[in-house]
């Protein structure tokens, strides 16, 4: 009993889901379409066939009671000197028009004497019109000066169309219409559900792509159909899969980074401490410092961590107001001169007149101060590491460029598309070892794209890099800035 329901329900959910269905909306619009415009076509073509064929067999009823007068007028006609008229001339011809025609009629002369036809009529015809059977009756003057009636009955006795052959012409085409109508109906039914199927193949197919999709299942693609609009909404798929697959990799590849880059900073912490509980080492000086340097690297990480976080959800706050670009770069320098020195590394600044730019403080100096800091880890002993500002070349909107080159060991031709990717290093066991993030790049291009400017790179291995930030100045028009 119980399998017996649940087939019964799994029957009922397919039957709602296939009434519920695109195709199958679809397909009854269409199916009540057809009959919408077949009942309307077969209606006036109908209307049509009986307004004609009435008025034709009204034409044709007139005609035939002129030939009756006619004939009749012919059969009693005495003209002066001729002999009588044929006394069977009148029947005989009556009885031919009743064949031809297919009608009951009779003629009965002005003493009621029946001259001819279906003496059973005579009764009727003393009343000049038609009667309830539908007896038509006529009144005919003939030569000899006398009236006599001409009373008819048609084949059909409603009288609405008055030829058989009318009649069955009217049946025919209504039963043609239906035929027609219905095998047409049918075709085009069938047509129209083959074509819907074929179109919404592409749209199942896609469907259930979407739907693996979504349970995880990045690796989905579908094929693209050769028709435009659903080879465009196909390729658009695929290529959103890709994005979702590329950016599935680089997700896992970035927590594996953080997790690296969290588990070095920590581990040295852990060990300290615990060499420090065992005795191992004491808690002077030198043992704080190392990890103060350790704790200080695990924080710069974090914060880097939750920049990047905050533009990607696009929460990042910016306090634009004039500031001059000259003056934040030579407080970097200052800034960085210290340990730069004590790597034995020059610091050189080229200050010239710059346009004012409407800029966040903080964060124009944190990009200055990672690529001053990148430049100097990257740098060796006796190199020097140069921060230049002054106005951007080209016509159009004033704009400031601030350029920051070194004479390190450069950058690697295949590496300089990656060098702004998260968590991306030229020389990964150098950075780890000089405290790098992989994030400082990442957090200059970002920053300065907030502020609708531009980052630039080159490099030539053994000669150093030049990277340089190019912002708009107070008076250009609004730059496109990257959404935050």
């Amino acid at each position: 009993m119980e399998t017996l329901v649940a087939k019964l329900h799994a029957l009922y959910v397919r039957a709602a889901g296939s009434v519920d269905s695109l195709q199958f909306r679809i397909v009854a619009a269409f199916a009540v379409i057809i009959s919408l415009v077949l009942a309307s076509t077969s209606y006036y073509t109908q209307y049509l066939a009986e307004t004609d064929t009435v008025r034709f067999a009204e034409e044709q009823a007139a005609a035939r009671e002129e030939r009756l007068v006619g004939a009749v007028r012919s059969a009693l006609a005495v003209a002066p000197g001729a002999p009588p008229a044929d006394p069977a001339l009148l029947p005989r011809l009556l009885d031919q028009a009743a064949d031809l025609y297919g009608i009951d009629l009779v003629v009965v002369g002005p003493d009621g004497r029946v001259l001819g036809g279906d003496a059973r009529l005579a009764p009727l015809a003393s009343d000049d019109g038609a009667d309830p059977d539908g007896l038509a009756v006529l009144s005919v003057p003939v030569a000899s000066g006398e009236i006599v009636s001409v009373a008819y009955r048609p084949a059909d006795a409603e009288g609405v169309i008055q030829e058989p052959r009318a009649s069955s012409f009217v049946a025919n085409i209504q039963w043609f219409l239906f035929i027609a109508g219905m095998t047409a109906g049918a075709v085009g039914l069938i047509t129209f559900i083959w074509l819907s199927r074929r179109i919404l193949v592409p749209l199942r197919s896609l469907t259930h792509a979407a739907e693996r999709l979504g349970r995880g299942d990045l690796s989905q693609r579908v094929p693209v159909p050769r028709d435009v609009d659903l080879g465009r909404l196909g390729a658009s798929f695929n290529a959103m899969a890709q994005q979702l697959q590329a950016a599935e990799q680089e997700r896992r590849s970035m927590m594996a980074d953080i997790a690296h880059e969290l588990r070095t900073p920590l581990a040295n912490i852990r060990g300290y401490v615990e060499a420090i509980q065992d005795g191992v080492i004491e808690a002077d000086h030198e043992t704080l410092a190392t990890l103060h340097d350790q704790v200080g690297q695990l924080g710069r990480l974090i914060d880097d961590l939750r920049f990047v976080a905050l533009v990607d959800a696009g929460a990042l706050q910016l306090d634009l107001r004039p500031n001059d670009v000259g003056w934040l770069a030579r407080a970097a320098a200052d800034a960085i001169r210290p340990r730069a020195e004590a790597k034995g590394v020059a610091v050189e600044t080229d200050i010239a007149p710059a346009p004012l730019v409407d800029v966040d403080r903080a964060r124009i100096a944190q990009t200055l101060a990672n690529l001053l800091d990148n430049a100097v880890r990257h740098t060796a002993s006796g190199g020097v590491v140069r921060i230049a500002v002054g106005a951007a070349d080209g016509a159009g909107p004033p704009r400031a460029r601030v350029v920051v080159s070194d004479t390190g060991s450069g950058i690697p031709p295949d590496e300089l598309p990656l060098i702004f990717e998260r968590l991306h290093r030229v020389d990964p066991s150098r950075a780890r070892a000089t405290g790098g993030s992989g994030l400082g790049l990442t957090i200059v291009k970002q920053i300065v794209q907030a502020h609708g400017g531009d980052v630039t790179v080159s490099s030539v291995m053994g000669e150093g890099s030049v990277f340089g930030v190019e912002l708009p100045g107070l008076g250009a028009p609004a730059a496109p800035k990257a959404k935050v």
